[in-house]
């Protein structure tokens, strides 16, 4: 499907503010490798195996926060910083793609119906595809 942003024109950010419990971060956006929606909440992947917690924050909202940032969503679960993929591959059931992450062993699943928007973010980079 098309992304949906909830920023009318076209703005691209630094820096985000997260609210995790009582804290407050302020996170570089350069540092997110992905976020993964899990029990509800948001689970912010920063370099560093560093983790931080949006209570109750639905991906969608993220997604539509930071659609011009360099972020995909790639899955129900998962939106991931374009600039953080490494590789590509066919899944082990040899029908999803999967992806992996500068500084991430486990490998990210791309859902099929997320493929298309995967693929045109790369043609979009001129990334070339052999």
């Amino acid at each position: 499907g098309v992304q949906t942003c909830a920023l009318p024109i076209s703005v691209m950010f630094a820096e985000i503010g997260v609210r995790s419990g009582s804290r407050f971060h302020k996170l570089k956006l350069e540092d997110v490798r992905y976020i993964e929606s899990l029990n509800r909440n948001a689970v912010f992947h920063l370099k560093d195996d560093v983790q931080i917690v949006a209570k109750g924050v639905p991906l969608s909202y993220i997604e539509g926060i930071l659609c011009y940032s360099g972020f995909l969503r790639i899955h129900q679960s998962f939106i991931v910083r374009f600039e953080s993929i490494v590789c590509a591959e066919l899944a082990e059931n040899k029908a999803n793609y999967q992806l992996f992450l500068d500084g991430i062993e486990t490998p990210i699943p791309v859902s099929r119906q997320k493929k298309d928007d995967l693929l045109k973010m790369l043609y979009n980079q001129n990334l070339m595809i052999f």
